[in-house]
């Protein structure tokens, strides 16, 4: 699918967007924050000009709490998308080399006696695959074994009918006046 070279390509580009882009909410957020502090420094050098009632301060928290909140959300959510679309690319990315591997594995067997017979002895260690190599071995054994079976079974009809007919010829012979 991709060359080597162009999937380290690709895979960079895509850290320099991801990274550009998590540096741009970084810098948002940090402007939010110096603001935030900044205000507050601010406040005692400005004259108030009415001054909040203790159930305006709770609505002002409740409203804090209820827009960081969602601030908070929004970001994980993000973060989250972020994550599976990252996580997608690299297993993709992941199946495409363990394919890559494979085609390369098998043409070096093809090329490579003394690997072959490794890969092998390796594959026979796993006991799942000598059951499964034991069995498919046996089914093919049995099913060549009946087919020899019927074919000497069709060859001996075969000879016992030669046998027939000529005991029958014979007796057709010896009845015509030839003693038998």
């Amino acid at each position: 699918m991709f060359g080597n070279k162009e999937a380290i390509r690709l895979t960079n580009k895509l850290i320099v967007v991801l990274a550009t882009s998590f540096n741009h909410f970084l810098a948002i957020l940090l402007i939010g924050f110096v603001g935030g502090a900044l205000y507050s420094c601010l406040q005692g050098w400005l004259k108030p000009t009415n001054i909040p009632s203790p159930s305006d301060a709770i609505a002002v928290a409740n409203t804090y709490i209820v827009f960081t909140t969602i601030i908070f959300v929004g970001v994980t959510v993000i973060l989250a998308i972020a994550g599976y679309i990252f996580t997608h690319k690299l297993s993709e990315s992941q199946e495409a080399q363990e394919t890559r591997i494979v085609e390369n594995l098998i043409k070096d067997v093809q090329k490579n006696e003394q690997l072959g017979i490794k890969l092998i002895q390796a594959v026979l260690t796993n006991g799942d695959v000598q059951r499964m190599l034991d069995s498919h071995i046996l089914s093919k054994l049995e099913e060549s074994l009946s087919m020899i079976e019927s074919d000497e079974i069709a060859t001996a009809e075969q000879s016992m009918n030669r046998v027939n007919a000529l005991q029958t010829l014979s007796s057709k012979i010896s009845r015509n006046g030839r003693p038998s």
